[in-house]
């Protein structure tokens, strides 16, 4: 993404007052920049957004770092690519209980893992530049969208200055003409 493509977009959006969220600002940002970054990560930054082990192992399937055997994940594959991450810091392990019909007992694990080991093993392990590419570009809106913030609440506030300071000359003219009108009708009935 070209610097002259976001400024221009920021000069855009404070002249027009338009007042844009982070995500739309991202959206937007990728639609006039040729849309060339794969925004499917959009979709889970609530998730990134935690400061907790939430992502569901599954999602290393979804996004490609794993690939599943016959449909299904093979939890073989998630602890191996887990291995040199830390329990209880980079991921956990949940274990899920259930009774099948025959009333067998079988226990499953689930895996979730940390925002921040999560972007990891996707800079590392992703073999399409599609994430190196987004995580580069959503760096850049961090950039650009502090500073249209930035100079957006400049220009708002440099409007309520200047609508505060003709209402405070209006208000003093007016006062003005209230003493003015005052002395005149002094002066005319001593004359």
């Amino acid at each position: 993404m070209a610097l002259i493509i976001a400024s221009a977009f920021n000069t855009h959006l404070i002249n027009n007052g338009i007042d844009m969220n982070f995500e739309e600002y991202i959206k937007e940002l990728n639609k006039i920049s040729n849309g060339n970054i794969n925004m499917e990560l959009l979709k889970i930054r609530d998730l990134l957004d935690k400061n907790e082990c939430c992502i569901p192992h599954s999602f290393l399937y979804t996004y490609k770092i794993l690939k599943t055997k016959k449909g299904s994940c093979v939890l073989k594959d998630v602890k191996i690519l887990l291995n040199t991450y830390k329990e209880g810091t980079d991921y956990i392990v949940r274990h899920i209980s259930y009774k099948t019909k025959k009333n067998k007992i079988v226990v499953n694990d689930e895996y979730y893992v940390h925002p921040n080991a999560f972007r990891k093993i996707l800079m590392k392990n992703s073999t399409i530049d599609d994430y190196i590419n987004y995580f580069i570009f959503l760096d850049n809106c961090i950039r650009y969208y502090t500073i249209y913030r930035n100079d957006f609440k400049i220009a708002i506030n440099k409007d309520k200055y200047d609508t505060n300071t003709v209402t405070n000359i209006n208000n003093m003219i007016y006062k003005i003409e209230e003493k003015l009108n005052n002395i005149l009708d002094e002066l005319g009935e001593i004359i």
